[in-house]
């Protein structure tokens, strides 16, 4: 019984110095806007229709103090922006891109305040447009405090990254379903999102991708067209720049660089003596995964044997990719497929990795 009286005399307590605080809310709105004549009991109504005399009162007589000495605002618009300012901050979660400096008792300046809920607000309504995996693992960055200016750059970027994800329409269910999974790994940032947007262009939108693009590229860039036949390309990499301009709509580990994994240490990891293959299937869409497939481990042994790939192999044992980077355990169905009943000679004549 004790207990509960306690909880309650704390609870009228607890409710009085609330009360006291929203009295003296809506005491220093008065003193400081209508006792003074700055606003008029006319304007007094049109702030009270919004907040009922809450805590905001004072908060939002600052906006429409503010709104209403611009030169170029019509008054019958500030009912409508202050409605907007009154949601921003009835709803202000400080968890979810919280304004530095932020207390609704001490303001500051105002136009700042009210630019930092704007960009805020957009900032927010752009998430939104999001799949959940995404909010998920930008939760550090969703978290840190940022000033108006810092809410601003950042709502820049995250338009700009915003251009590039909305090319993602382009694609069937299950292509964006992988690009999604790649794009927005655990802990993710904007600029690394951006940097994989902007090297993954062609990929993200499925620009189709034709025989005279590749022969094009192999003028400039570090690969070699070492087999042609009807509509079935082979083409030796040595470097992870020119697997960067060959593999360019896919989603290998080594065709992205700076913000995530260096491109350059994945090359180090999967490529063999510096080396790859990719095989190119014009049959297919150049936004299909099947467009492409990657060489990254010799395929024959010492002896001249084809190595025996099987369900038991790890992962890290898989030679070959399709452009979503799934591997496959068994290679040599692939390349029975582009190649036919001679796809052995091939093997020994073109995919030797130096041997």
């Amino acid at each position: 019984m004790r207990d509960l009286k306690k909880i309650i005399k704390y609870s009228v307590r607890e409710f009085l110095t609330e009360q006291e605080i929203l009295n003296e809310n809506i005491q220093l709105a008065d003193k400081i806007y209508f006792k003074t004549g700055k606003l008029s009991e006319q304007d007094k109504e049109v702030i009270l229709r919004i907040t009922n005399g809450n805590n905001y009162t004072k908060l939002i007589s600052d906006f429409y103090f503010y709104y209403k000495n611009l030169p170029y605002r019509q008054n019958n618009s500030i009912d409508f922006y202050l409605r907007i300012l009154y949601n921003d901050v009835l709803n202000y979660n400080k968890n979810v891109f919280p304004i530095k400096g932020y207390d609704i008792n001490n303001t500051g300046d105002i136009s700042e305040l009210i630019s930092a809920l704007g960009n805020r607000r957009k900032i927010i309504n752009e998430l939104q447009k999001l799949p959940s995996i995404a909010t998920r693992n930008l939760k550090h960055e969703i978290r840190e405090k940022r000033s108006k200016s810092q809410l601003a750059k950042y709502l820049q970027d995250l338009e700009h990254f915003m251009a590039y994800y909305s090319l993602l329409s382009n694609r069937d269910e299950n292509a964006q379903l992988k690009i999604i999974r790649k794009m927005f790994k655990s802990n993710v940032t904007l600029d690394e999102l951006i940097d994989f947007a902007e090297e993954k262009e062609n990929f993200i939108g499925g620009v189709e991708f034709t025989k005279d693009d590749v022969k094009k590229l192999s003028k400039s860039e570090d690969f070699e067209i070492i087999y042609e036949q009807g509509d079935v390309m082979i083409v030796r990499v040595d470097s992870p720049d020119g697997i960067k301009a060959i593999g360019c709509n896919s989603l290998w580990c080594f065709t992205y660089g700076t913000g995530f994994e260096s491109a350059y240490r994945q090359w180090g990891n999967y490529s063999y003596n510096d080396t790859v293959y990719v095989l190119i299937d014009f049959r297919e869409d150049s936004d299909s995964a099947e467009f492409m497939h990657v060489l990254v481990k010799p395929l024959t042994d010492e002896d001249g044997d084809l190595i025996d790939y099987d369900d038991e192999e790890e992962d890290y044992d898989i030679p070959i990719f399709d452009m979503g980077n799934e591997n496959y355990r068994n290679p040599y169905s692939i390349l029975e497929y582009l190649f036919g009943e001679n796809y052995k000679n091939i093997i020994q004549d073109y995919l030797n990795f130096g041997y």
